[in-house]
């Protein structure tokens, strides 16, 4: 599928941030109940004025629907003297997959960010039982041996609550 991405500007509109709640859906369960309560747009608002970070809304060139959301962000990496993007999210909605969407993103942000002359890497994760975002992905980034841990900190309650987003 022929498609372009367009970035995602704060201060977001409701079109877009209803888009990134349906995007997301699949793998944020409670973001409806966040979305209530004015949540995530305040967070997209914010995040998205920070300089490393980007969120951009997978277009069909054909029809003009939205097929597709993935955000990146940037940090530094001092051995390469550069930098490194990451995409941290990638959701195709179920009706759109299959079509090569995820593999044409990728094609488009090594084609962006190969412009900026400290960028050393793009880099993609995903789970390892994740067959065809693993095949998707390879078409453009090669797969590493490095083994990826991590340790929650502030960990979001599943709710809203009046100390964390909700009404008070």
């Amino acid at each position: 599928m022929d498609i372009r991405l367009e970035p995602v500007v704060p201060p977001l509109s409701d079109e877009d941030v209803a888009f990134c709640v349906k995007g997301l859906r699949e793998v944020f369960s409670s973001i409806d109940n966040w979305h209530a309560v004015g949540q995530v747009k305040r967070y997209l608002d914010e995040e998205l004025r920070r300089d490393d970070t980007w969120m951009f809304i997978a277009v069909s060139n054909e029809t003009n629907e939205r097929v597709a959301l993935a955000s990146v962000t940037r940090f530094a990496m001092p051995r390469y003297l550069g930098h490194a993007y990451e995409v941290q999210e990638m959701c195709v909605l179920p009706e759109y997959r299959g079509k090569g969407i995820a593999t044409r993103i990728l094609e488009l942000l090594v084609e962006k960010y190969s412009q900026d002359p400290k960028a050393r890497k793009l880099i993609i994760r995903t789970n390892d039982g994740n067959v065809a975002a693993k095949k998707a992905y390879a078409k453009v980034c090669e797969p590493t041996d490095m083994v990826s841990m991590q340790r929650f900190l502030n960990k979001l309650p599943h709710e809203p609550t009046a100390t964390c987003g909700g009404a008070a």
